[in-house]
Parts: structure tokens; sequence; C-alpha cells
């Protein structure tokens, strides 16, 4: 929509140009205008008209509709000058200070610059050119009216003015000199201008969009990365957990069956202990009367050791006295 919008924009303005540019002092004024900085601006390029009017107004105005409205009339002198001065040739219709106005004293009919649409500031202007100019239905009511009053001139929709004078003038169109005549131009390229501002608004609304849409790609494909790197690595726990698990699972396994044997083993111990129970009782008493005895034959050798004391006292005498009796003997 926008590059239609920018085309049709590009090519009305080139028909405007071309337009102007049959006129050289036209031309020459406008650029020399612009060339100082100075407020100039064509009557076609502020004023608008309802499409029925276009042809009335182009009637009405005649070589006017494209004057070039400047600020003072003194302006308008000096733009004269330079024109006089390049030698450039054409027709230029300025519109200078602010011109005297007509009254707005009623009379039939609708005035036709209520009818129109234009910058306040130039209103001076334009009811200048056709302030005591009265729309009506035809050319049949432009004459009665005219016949009641000739003060003002009367425009009827069909295309005919009469004035006050009782001058009658029509002017016919062609549907294509209606379609390019030059408020036709130019309310076709304010609204092509319209279409193309819209068009570009929404084209940059759509540009942000996209731009906030990549933005929103990019954040998810790095939230997506993020969140596969992460994926990964919970996998790799996952995948580590359960090999623990198996691990787990085997040495409990393991552990399971060491404590069937434990139990087993605790089991046969219980019942050995249990077997060698008695045996142990009778031990304990065999030891016990072993014990006894033991302390009965100790005493019974202390018994002989006191005995035997004197005994031995007496073999020990013996055995010195027969050591003295070899020793004699020899």
């Amino acid at each position: 929509a926008l590059a239609r919008s920018s085309a049709e924009r590009a090519a009305l303005e080139e028909l405007e140009r071309a337009s102007e540019s049959t006129n050289p002092a036209l031309t020459f004024a406008l650029d020399e205008s612009h060339r100082l900085s100075t407020e100039a601006v064509l009557l076609t390029h502020i004023l608008s008209a309802p499409e029925e009017l276009d042809a009335l107004i182009e009637a009405l105005l005649g070589s006017d509709l494209h004057a070039l409205i400047v600020p003072t009339d003194e302006e308008a002198a000096r733009l004269v000058g330079r024109i006089d001065e390049e030698g450039t040739t054409g027709e230029v219709v300025f519109l200078g200070g602010c011109a005297g106005t007509c009254g707005a004293k009623a009379h039939e009919g609708r005035r036709l610059i209520d009818e129109l649409s234009f910058d306040p500031g130039y209103a001076s202007r334009i009811e200048a050119l056709i302030g005591d100019v009265f729309v009506v239905d035809a050319l049949a009511d432009a004459l009665s009216a005219h016949r009641r009053d000739a003060s003002v001139r009367y425009a009827s929709l069909d295309g005919c003015v009469v004035d006050p004078s009782g001058r009658i003038s029509c002017v016919r169109r062609s549907e294509e000199d209606r379609r390019n005549s030059a408020l036709a131009r130019r309310r076709a390229l304010e609204r092509v201008r319209e279409e193309e501002a819209v068009a570009a608004k929404r084209h940059d609304d759509e540009k942000r969009a996209d731009s906030q849409r990549e933005e929103d790609l990019r954040g998810a494909q790095t939230e997506a990365l993020r969140l596969s790197e992460s994926l990964a690595g919970l996998k790799g726990r996952l995948d580590s957990a359960r090999a623990a698990l198996e691990d787990a699972k085997r040495s409990a396994a393991q552990g399971e069956q060491e404590r069937v044997r434990l139990f087993k083993e605790q089991e046969e111990n219980r019942a050995f202990l249990e077997q060698a129970k008695p045996d142990s009782d009778s031990l304990e008493r065999d030891l016990a009367e072993v014990e006894a005895s033991l302390s009965k034959n100790k005493d019974e050798v202390v018994d002989l050791q006191r005995d035997l004391s004197p005994l031995q006292k007496k073999i020990v005498s013996l055995s010195e006295q027969v050591s003295d009796a070899r020793l004699e003997a020899a």
C-alpha cells in the first residue's frame, strides 16, 4: 500500500510540476519567492472544494485559479520587476495584501465561499475573488435571482454564471477534463498524501512490530537455547541419577544377600549355642571338681613339704658327713 501510494503521489506531483512548467513566468515567480523564503503559495494549494463545484470555480476564476498569493502588494511588485529583469514570458496573477471584502448581505442561494475549505489566513483574498458569488441549482434559478437582485453574481451547479451586468457564461467540461482539472488534481494529491501518510505510519508500525517480533524471536531462540542446554544438563543428571539408582539397587541386592547370609549364620550360631549349652554346663561342673581336687592336692603337697623339710635337712647333713669321710679317707 505504501509503495502504491508513493508512486501515485509522485505521479500527481509530476503532473503538478508539468502543469506549472507550461507557464515560465509563474514558475520563475515561485522559484524566486522560495529562494528569498517569501511566504508565497499558489491559490490551488490552499483552496479545496466539493467535486461538483470544480467546473464552476474554474469558470469563475479562469486564470485567477492559478494566482500566486504573496504577503504584500510590494512583494508582488518586486516579483513583477524580477520577471521583467529575466525577460520571462507568461501570465502571473498575484494576490497581494488584504483586499477589501464584500458584505455578507443575504442573497438568494448559498454563498460560494461557505462551500469551500481554505486557511482562514487567506480568507480576505478568497473573498475578494469570489465573495460576491452565490450558488443556485440551475441557470433558470440564476436568471430569476438576477432579475430580483443584480448586485452579485449567481452561479448554477450546471456550470453557468450570471454577472451583475447580465452577462451569461456557460462552461462544459468532458469527463476527462473534470478528472484532470487543477482542483481535482490537487484534491487527489492531498488524498494520496494522506493515504501515503497513513500507509507510511502503518508501514512503520509494521516494521516496529516486525522488529519487535524479531527481537521476541531472538529472545525466544536464546531462551530455547538456554532451555536446551538446561535440558541437556538435566538429562545428564537424570542419566547419572539412573546409573546411581542402578548401583544402589545392586548394592541393595548385595546388602540383602549379605543380610540373609548373616541372618542364616546368626541362626546357625544360635542353634550351635543352644546345642553346646549342656556341654558347657558339664564342663563347668568338671572344672569345679578339678579345681576342688587341685586345691586338695595343693594342701596335701604343703603337708608333704612340711613333712619332708626335716628329712631334707637330715639328708643335707648326711651328705656333708659323707663328703667329710671321703676327704679323710683320701
